[in-house]
C-alpha cells in the first residue's frame, strides 16, 4: 500500500491550481492520486475557512 492523494478542487480553483497540486505530488513522489469534485459539505467548509482566514 502507501499514500493515495485525493485532490478535491473547490469552486474557485483554476486549472493552474490543480496542475500545481499535481506537480507538487509528483515532486514529492506520490504514486497514486485521484481528482475529485468537492462535495457540498467540503465547499461549505472551505468557504468558512476562507472567511476566518480572510482569504480572497
Amino acid at each position: 500500500m502507501g499514500l493515495m492523494l485525493l485532490v478535491k478542487s473547490g469552486p474557485g480553483a483554476s486549472y493552474k491550481n490543480v496542475i500545481d497540486a499535481l506537480d507538487e505530488a509528483t515532486i514529492n513522489g506520490v504514486k497514486k492520486y485521484a481528482l475529485l469534485s468537492a462535495g457540498k459539505e467540503e465547499e461549505d467548509w472551505m468557504s468558512r475557512a476562507q472567511r476566518l482566514l480572510f482569504i480572497k
